[in-house]
């Protein structure tokens, strides 16, 4: 069974991945697991705008139930050009033994003349210096729509940036999208090969064509295979109601998880992630994100999150999520860039077991059909 984190979404300060075409305004968004019954603390975002309503700083804390306050344990400050996109960000983690904020990683980025984003630059803070392990670069049509996304990372047997994956993106007619396709590189074939696919089906709502379905296959060498599929939706005025996530299982689609969202003042105000339980026949609560925004109609941009981990920090397992992708590479480091796990195919809500590793920070990446992320671990006890 799928398991969904919508904790994941929210948990921006890990992940240095930014779009321009995302944009929100809130304040501060809570996140809660339910247990025994109940709404649980578990992490708070709060982010900080300037005069004109774009982001300057988020900060992110985890609950300490042993205390009851929010402890934090990353800042992410963004570095702005004149016209308000992103030039730089930069994430520090909270060090426990020096009892101090520590650089992690920082993301640079170049733009076109159109304010899209051309290349996204990261890199992990190897003290003394910063070492660049990740890039992406971004193609767009004449039509400024998106069309790849090449990402380069940094190979620990050659010391080298190198190509790694791919995503094709193709448009119908209406310049909806109609289809994204991974590619990667795999036993060192020097072309990209087929790997995974989104395919987008849609309907009208209220005179406008909006996302119905959204098929995800992998491919087994010869043949797409469907592996997993969303279902959106709506309400009357056309924002989006639910999303509910299926598993293609033996020639049936069996529900896997959902969300739920509500509004106030025309924002989303709160979504709340669900699991199914077979045995019952019944949805079980999972998560709840709830927003608050400042007082202001200015716009603000931030990064965007795909992927997470959960409890983080932790002190043995880790729950590692990806909503929406089927399975996805995962690769450990520590500290110095040395690396001591390599696992292949995850899946979204599957577990690490890390109790063997020492008190200390880590660094998690994960190659999913959106790209390549990495976000510190802190290992605490």
């Amino acid at each position: 069974m799928k398991t969904k984190f919508y904790l994941f979404f929210w948990l921006v300060l890990f992940v240095p991945g930014f779009s321009s075409a995302q944009w929100t305004d809130y304040l501060t968004v809570l996140g809660e697991e339910w247990a025994n019954n109940t709404w649980r603390n578990q992490v708070l975002t709060t982010n900080e705008f300037d005069q004109d309503g774009y982001i300057t700083k988020s900060t992110l804390a985890a609950w300490d139930t042993v205390a009851a306050k929010w402890v934090d344990y990353s800042i992410t400050t963004y570095t702005l050009h004149s016209d308000h996109t992103v030039k730089e960000t930069l994430t520090k983690m909270w060090d426990e033994d020096a009892e101090g904020w520590i650089n992690s990683i920082k993301t640079t980025y170049t733009y076109n003349s159109s304010r899209d984003i051309l290349t996204q630059t990261i890199f992990m803070f190897a003290d003394p210096e910063w070492m660049e392990y990740s890039s992406i670069a971004y193609t767009y049509n004449s039509s400024g729509q998106l069309t790849r996304e090449l990402v380069r990372s940094l190979s620990f047997f050659t010391g080298t940036m190198e190509d790694y994956s791919e995503e094709i993106y193709e448009y119908n007619t209406d310049g909806t999208e109609s289809r994204s396709t991974y590619r990667t590189r795999v036993d060192g074939s020097p072309t990209f090969q087929d790997a995974s696919r989104n395919s987008y089906g849609y309907k009208t709502e209220n005179g406008r064509k909006v996302v119905a379905t959204i098929l995800f296959e992998v491919f087994d060498g010869q043949n797409w295979i469907s592996e997993s599929r969303s279902l959106h939706n709506y309400n009357g005025d056309g924002t989006i109601m639910e999303v509910v996530d299926q598993g293609y299982d033996q020639g049936t689609w069996v529900n896997s998880a959902k969300e739920m969202y509500a509004y106030k003042n025309g924002k989303i105000w709160q979504m709340v992630g669900q699991e199914w339980n077979p045995g019952e026949s019944e949805w079980m609560n999972i998560s709840r994100l709830t927003f608050n925004y400042p007082g202001t109609t200015a716009i603000s941009r931030q990064l965007a999150a795909e992927v997470a981990a959960y409890p983080n920090p932790f002190t043995g397992e880790v729950r590692i999520g990806y909503p929406g992708s089927s399975s996805f590479r995962v690769q450990l480091f520590n500290s110095g860039g040395q690396l001591l796990m390599d696992l292949p195919e995850m899946r979204d809500g599957e577990k690490l077991h890390l109790e063997q590793l020492p008190q200390g920070i880590y660094y998690l990446r994960a190659t999913t059909s959106s790209g390549g992320k990495t976000l510190p671990l802190v290992k605490v006890k």
